[in-house]
């Protein structure tokens, strides 16, 4: 009954530029408030969650046809998580996002779902079309991306060099520590990049993996401010050990917040002397070390 209240007011008020959705609905309730969503071509932002709903594939292709008339968006917030999103579904979404020319903000947020690597590939060459994008929040959280999609992920999001801030979930991926590198070493194109947050935790960076990463986040020389969790990769004692000698040239970071211990194989020794050489990061005003 409450949502059938909201799309009847809604109805009423097609010149909104401002719109918050935050509820859970289903296959039947979502036809109604898309054809309300599509009528409101004024909106400039508009921030959507409708995480663990069941609205099914054609609810899917019908919520991003609303999206794609929406065409003076500037900041877009789409919560989807938990909901057996497969591929198919990933192409609509991605072809309405690149109709959307004009964001400067977008947070998407697609955590446990079904998305597939063809699925991330075409989203994320959506994105890559976003030239005014200045912050982007992008979370893949448990989709079992794999590496290779990876680097392809890393490669689309050099092309957003209006970039400053990014942050990047993706979590429980089979992200292997050449992948990690490389990914993060694509991102020296945006040079406008001055606030990054990496959650690569549950991956495959392993003990080498880990100063490799380390090495590429010192070539982005924007950056002044760094979150990186690295929780559950094996990194061990030398790898987490070689990871703060490596961040010792990230010379121009004022802020960082490291996680690392959760499910990391170093003992409290070795975390000791991590913690030792991160303090000696010139610059550095604020630190926060996360050992869970």
């Amino acid at each position: 009954m409450e949502l059938q209240n909201l799309v009847t007011a809604l109805s009423k008020y097609t010149n909104l530029s401002n719109l918050t959705l935050n509820c859970p609905i289903n296959a039947k309730s979502v036809f109604p408030l898309v054809s309300c969503l599509s009528d409101c071509t004024k909106l400039s932002n508009l921030n959507l969650n409708i995480s663990q709903s069941k609205i099914g594939g054609q609810g899917i292709s019908a919520l991003v046809f609303a999206l794609s008339t929406c065409i003076n968006l500037s900041n877009l917030t789409i919560i989807l998580c938990h909901n057996r999103i497969g591929t198919y579904d990933s192409f609509a979404l991605s072809s309405a996002l690149s109709t959307l020319h004009n964001l400067s903000y977008l947070r998407l947020h697609l955590g446990w779902n079904k998305i597939g690597t063809q699925g991330v590939s075409a989203i994320v060459c959506a994105i890559s079309n976003q030239v005014n994008l200045s912050e982007l929040q992008l979370s893949f959280t448990s989709n079992e991306i794999g590496s290779q999609n990876g680097l392809y992920l890393g490669s689309a999001l050099s092309t957003c060099i209006s970039l400053s801030k990014l942050s990047l979930d993706l979590a429980a991926n089979k992200i292997n520590g050449e992948c990690a590198q490389t990914l993060v070493c694509s991102l020296s194109a945006c040079t406008n990049l001055s606030s990054l947050k990496l959650y690569f935790n549950g991956n495959e960076i392993g003990p080498q993996g880990a100063p490799a990463l380390g090495f590429a986040l010192s070539t982005l020389t924007s950056l002044s401010s760094l979150t990186l969790d690295i929780q559950g990769n094996k990194i061990e004692d030398n790898g987490l050990l070689a990871l703060g000698s490596a961040l010792q040239f990230c010379t121009n970071l004022s802020q960082m917040r490291i996680v690392f211990k959760y499910w990391t194989s170093t003992n409290e020794k070795a975390q000791l002397k991590f913690k030792l050489k991160i303090l000696k990061v010139k610059r550095l005003v604020k630190i926060y070390f996360d050992s869970y």
